[in-house]
C-alpha cells in the first residue's frame, strides 16, 4: 500500500517540526518503481529535498539497515530521516548529489570505493548479527534452472560457500555494483540501495565491485581494499552464481561498460581458482 502524504507529514513532524509544504514527484534517477523525490518546506522556512523508497520487496530490511546499522556509523551514506517496516515498508532519506560510478572509467574512483569498503566492513563488523546470512541456500540450483551449464560448478561452489560462511562476518551490501555507488565531488563515494544487505565475508562486496574489469585493474582494486584476499575467488564464484540465477540490470561492468556481464564465464574462471 502506498504511503500517504498524511503519514509522511506525521513522520517528518515527529522528527523535524511542523511541515508547511510537501510536494511528491517521481525521482528522475529511479531505476525501479517506488522511488520518489520529495520537496519539503518546514514552517520555519527551511527547505530540503528528500528521497522516498516504498513498496519494494526488501524495503523493510533496508529501513532496518539504515536506522539500526548505518545511522551514526559516519560512513557518508545517505542520512536516515524516517521509515516504517510495517507492510511493504517505506524509507525516507536525505538526497545525495553525485553520478553513478559506472559512468567513470577512472580507476582511481573505483579504488576509492574499495578503500571506503574496507573501512565500512571494519566499522560494521559488530552489527553483522542483526542481519541474515548473505550467502543463501539453493543459489546454484536456481542458476542451473536458468543456465544448465552451471551444473559443472557444483563442487567448487560448495567449497566456496562453506569457506565464506566460515570466514569472519561483517555487514555486506550484497549488491555492491557500480550502479549502486555515487561519486561525489566532495566527501568520497556514497553507497546506496542497501535492501540486499546481509551478514557475510566482506570479500563478497569486493568481488561485485571488481566484476567486469580486466585482470590487472581488478587486482589493483582488490589490493586497495587490502587484507587477506585468499577467499576472493570463492566470493567471485558466489556472486557470479547469484547473478546467473537472477541477472542484475545493466550497466554493471567496470569502466562504464553497459553490456551484460558473462556471468557463466565469470563463474567458470572463479571456479578454476577455487579448485586450485
Amino acid at each position: 500500500m502506498r504511503v500517504t502524504d498524511r503519514e509522511l507529514r506525521a513522520a517528518l513532524e515527529r522528527r523535524t517540526g511542523p511541515v508547511a509544504r510537501l510536494v511528491r514527484r517521481p525521482s528522475p534517477s529511479a531505476s525501479t518503481a517506488g522511488l520518489e523525490q520529495l520537496d519539503v518546506r518546514w514552517a520555519d522556512g527551511a527547505e530540503r529535498t528528500l528521497f522516498l523508497k516504498s513498496a519494494g520487496r526488501d524495503t523493510p530490511r533496508e529501513v532496518t539497515v539504515y536506522e539500526q546499522v548505518l545511522r551514526g556509523a559516519r560512513l557518508g551514506t545517505a542520512g536516515f530521516v524516517s521509515g516504517s517496516t510495517r507492510g511493504a515498508g517505506w524509507l525516507l532519506l536525505e538526497a545525495v548529489p553525485g553520478r553513478p560510478l559506472w559512468e567513470s572509467a577512472d580507476l582511481a574512483a573505483w579504488c576509492a570505493t574499495a578503500r571506503w569498503l574496507a573501512r565500512a566492513h571494519l566499522r560494521l563488523a559488530g552489527d553483522a548479527h542483526r542481519l541474515e546470512q548473505a550467502v543463501p541456500d539453493g543459489g546454484l540450483d536456481r542458476a542451473v534452472a536458468r543456465e544448465p551449464g552451471a551444473a559443472a560448478l557444483e563442487e567448487p561452489y560448495a567449497l566456496a560457500v562453506a569457506a565464506l560462511r566460515a570466514a569472519p562476518a561483517t555487514v555486506v551490501h550484497g549488491e555492491l555494483f557500480p550502479s549502486n555507488v555515487l561519486v561525489r565531488e566532495r566527501g568520497g563515494p556514497c553507497v546506496v540501495d542497501w535492501e540486499s544487505a546481509g551478514a557475510g565475508s566482506g570479500l563478497l562486496d569486493l568481488a561485485a565491485l571488481c566484476t567486469g574489469w580486466p585482470h590487472h585493474e581488478a587486482d589493483e582494486i582488490a589490493r586497495t581494499y587490502g587484507g587477506d584476499l585468499a577467499l576472493l575467488p570463492a566470493a567471485r564464484l558466489v556472486v557470479a552464481v547469484r547473478w546467473l540465477a537472477e541477472p542484475p540490470p545493466a550497466p554493471q561492468a567496470g569502466g562504464g561498460q553497459a553490456a551484460r556481464t558473462d556471468w557463466l564465464g565469470e563463474a567458470t574462471t572463479a571456479a578454476q581458482a577455487v579448485r586450485g
